[in-house]
């Protein structure tokens, strides 16, 4: 049994119990924040830094990036599932050991980066064959305004961090044709979780 002296304090108080319960996988207080505030609309991402805090003094969540100063991203600990288990009957699963968690951070703390990388895994999920910067940007331009220049850019940067490759080469103009690697599979199916 854990302590009880952990549960009760988790228990007591609707944004520590929100803060704690949203994090079934790595997120920043300002992700968290976002999901909490649909139940609890006077929370703050301040207010969530200052949980993230208590529950790492109290060894319940644990920092993947402490170096960085922003874009932090938080997990529950062994003992932190345990808690929440116990005090609000939520199971969150460990972090998968087949994802390198570094690249996870890199892709997270981008915006751009992670938007091409969930189109691409959109794209290569939905069956598309072709898929070429150009029509990134073109699919993104709806969600995400983008110019070509920056999807290349964020496209490169994907591709030296070995998530996606070139699978091909379109045959009028010779552009390339990218694909997920299986790290960018993963790393793309932990983001859509």
């Amino acid at each position: 049994m854990v302590s009880e002296e952990l549960t009760n304090w988790l228990r007591v108080g609707k944004q520590k119990s929100a803060v704690i319960t949203s994090l079934y996988k790595p997120l920043t207080s300002v992700e968290v924040c976002t999901r909490v505030r649909k139940s609890n609309p006077s929370i703050f991402p301040q207010d969530v830094s200052a949980w993230f805090t208590r529950f790492c003094e109290k060894n319940l969540l644990y920092c993947l990036n402490p170096e960085d100063k922003t874009g932090r991203l938080y997990f529950v600990t062994d003992l932190g599932r345990k808690i929440v288990e116990e005090s609000f009957g939520i199971v969150i699963s460990p972090l998968r050991t087949d994802v390198i968690w570094e690249q996870y951070v890199t892709i997270v703390r981008a915006k751009r980066r992670r938007a091409v990388l969930l189109e691409i895994a959109e794209m290569e999920f939905a069956g598309h064959k072709e898929i070429i910067a150009m029509r990134i940007k073109q699919r993104l331009r709806k969600k995400h305004p983008v110019c070509l220049n920056a999807a290349i850019r964020a496209v490169k940067d994907l591709k030296k961090l070995c998530l996606i490759r070139q699978v091909a080469e379109t045959k009028k103009r010779g552009l390339s044709i990218y694909g997920l690697t299986s790290e960018g599979k993963l790393i793309a199916e932990e983001l859509l979780r």
